[in-house]
């Protein structure tokens, strides 16, 4: 299939079309609704616009064109979203964040859960992404007519805790705070944590601190604090 660059330059409320000009023809070229196939088209926006077709005003896409002349952008997906196998781990850039994570990927949109963001509880997506981050993410699910992928974050960064001895240094962030025994539970990565027998009301859920891991049982490390690092990235 031949993809075709093209900017987003309007939307048509009326018509219920996508405006899009590309270089090589002097003219906008218009885009039916039934052809852009955007997930998720859920709320409206002030002026009217499907708010996923509001975010694309303005950036690049790929479409095709068939033989009676019509543009798709629906056809390009289908292409992408058929090369997609499940357990595949791809980079996708963060898209939007609230109570989930979107991001998209090529011309598609994916889905993560906050539970497949960590093992720990994740209190604000925000703590962890920020729109435009390029993020590694596993395929769980492909549901057919919509191209609507689910995605996992923590899966996409397997480890053990095998993979940890005492006496190793490990980089953590507070991942939230256990009471009233006021120890800090610490993410290491999306799969491990562990247990930080240490209090200072200074701390901050997603303060960095490096420990050193002092134990290990089956849910987790135990570490001790050495230090605390001010950056979050």
């Amino acid at each position: 299939m031949e993809f075709i660059k093209a900017k987003v330059v309007g939307w048509n409320s009326r018509s219920r079309q996508l405006k899009i000009h590309i270089p090589s023809i002097p003219y906008v070229v218009p885009v039916l609704e039934e052809e852009i196939s955007v997930y998720p088209l859920t709320k409206l926006s002030r002026r009217g616009i499907p708010t996923a077709v509001s975010v694309l005003i303005g950036t690049n896409i790929y479409v095709s064109q068939s033989s009676t002349g019509i543009f798709s952008r629906k056809a390009v997906q289908e292409y992408e979203y058929n090369l997609l196998e499940e357990g595949q781990i791809v980079q996708a850039k963060v898209a939007g964040i609230g109570s989930s994570l979107y991001l998209s990927y090529k011309s598609l949109t994916f889905y993560c859960a906050r539970k497949e963001v960590s093992n720990s509880y994740v209190i604000d997506l925000n703590d962890y992404f920020s729109v435009g981050q390029m993020v590694d993410v596993k395929i769980l699910e492909k549901k057919g007519s919509n191209k609507y992928v689910t995605v996992s974050y923590k899966q996409a960064y397997p480890d053990t805790l095998e993979n940890y001895h005492r006496g190793d240094v490990v980089y953590g962030r507070i991942s939230s705070n256990l009471q009233p025994e006021n120890c800090y539970f610490v993410e290491i990565n999306p799969q491990i944590r562990g247990l930080m027998d240490f209090y200072s009301p200074m701390f901050k859920y997603g303060d960095k601190v490096i420990c050193k891991v002092i134990g290990k049982n089956a849910s987790g490390l135990r570490l001790e604090y050495i230090n605390c690092l001010s950056d979050k990235s």
